[in-house]
């Protein structure tokens, strides 16, 4: 049984029958990537070809120490965030610090294969914000994509994303 509530699903249906962007919004923590993982499921049970990255975070005992990055398509995961600077993770946001080269290589992979039905991209946040990280390839998607979007935001910084980006009326918002 779909563990959805009635409004999540007429918002679904409504982004599926042609809004472009359906955003996932919530707080740190708060099921968004899961929700996404769910929405890929039953996507693909659909036949949608669907790229992008999704962030799963990574523990030592019971502390999150990091981020990983899942490049959608091929399965690839790539280190993208630790709690411990180094000179690989050495671009800072909040208690993280990330690799740039693993943005660097996701942007180009995103940007260089466009064919697909949706591309996720899963916590856009601070640093899309300031223009690094993801910026340049959802600039480039919310600009050129003809398919649907998935992006997932904290709650906090929903308004301000949907205004940096301007992100118009043709989106669904999910609110976790």
């Amino acid at each position: 049984m779909d563990s959805r509530s009635q409004e999540e699903n007429i918002s679904l249906d409504s982004w599926l029958n042609g809004k472009k962007v359906l955003i996932i919004s919530g707080e740190r923590n708060s099921g968004k990537s899961t929700q996404i993982e769910g929405i890929i499921t039953g996507l693909l049970k659909r036949a949608k070809n669907i790229k992008g990255v999704i962030s799963k975070g990574y523990f030592s005992g019971k502390i999150k120490s990091g981020y990983d990055a899942v490049y959608i398509s091929s399965g690839k995961v790539y280190q993208l965030a630790s709690i411990t600077e180094s000179k690989r993770f050495n671009l800072k946001q909040g208690k993280y610090f990330f690799d740039e080269k693993v943005f660097d290589e996701i942007n180009k992979l995103l940007k260089d294969d466009m064919i697909c039905d949706v591309n996720v991209f899963d916590e856009i946040g601070y640093l899309e914000l300031n223009e690094k990280g993801f910026y340049p390839s959802l600039k480039h998607y919310l600009d050129n994509f003809e398919g649907q979007l998935i992006i997932s935001i904290r709650i906090n910084l929903l308004q301000e994303v949907i205004n940096k980006f301007q992100i118009t009326a043709d989106s669904v918002i999910l609110k976790m």
